[in-house]
């Protein structure tokens, strides 16, 4: 994945499933979404080692979103708006694929998608989109510490251009982001 891939082949340091999963069983909510959400990252707390894999997987899978946007021969960054559209639509077709489905049932033990409950949805789809929001933090870090803060700086986001339902997607996993994510 060019020269990033080194420092991009895993999650920050920063970040630890444990920690993530004991916020949100710590969480002193207590309406039915959220006790199913606790549920779940209780059971994910038990099998520790089953949901470090399953967030090294997912990390991989963010990181191959943008694969083709970093360019093979420097450390630049050639991504446009369209583009991070693009990569932000593939992400939320992961969600459909087999391949996740696959990883999320094996993670909670059970032997089919339909055995899979809200919380458990829900708490994969948190780490998910978790992992996607470090993975950028991560990405634009690294473009910048290499003195490429003009090629990060080029790219012109403006999310007022965006459609409503697109805003409301933006609005929505940085809700989420802020909500779940440690630190």
């Amino acid at each position: 994945m060019s020269d990033f891939s080194d420092e991009l082949s895993e999650p920050p340091s920063t970040f630890h499933i444990d920690l993530f999963l004991k916020k949100i069983v710590d969480d002193p909510s207590h309406d039915s979404y959220r006790q199913s959400l606790q549920s779940a990252a209780s059971y994910a707390q038990v099998n520790l080692d089953l949901f470090r894999l399953l967030s090294g997987i997912l990390w991989c899978w963010v990181s191959a979103l943008f694969e083709d946007h970093l360019s093979k021969n420097c450390d630049d960054l050639h991504i446009t708006n369209r583009e991070f559209t693009w990569a932000t639509g593939k992400l939320h077709q992961l969600f459909l694929t087999h391949e996740y489905r696959s990883n999320v049932v094996s993670a909670f033990g059970v032997t089919n998608g339909s055995e899979i409950d809200d919380g458990q949805r829900s708490l994969s789809a948190s780490v998910l989109l978790c992992l996607y929001q470090l993975f950028l933090r991560k990405l634009v870090k690294l473009t910048c510490e290499r003195g490429e803060a003009e090629s990060v700086s080029s790219v012109e986001f403006d999310v007022y251009d965006m459609s409503a339902e697109g805003q409301r997607k933006v609005q929505y996993i940085g809700w989420m982001g802020n909500k779940e994510m440690p630190g």
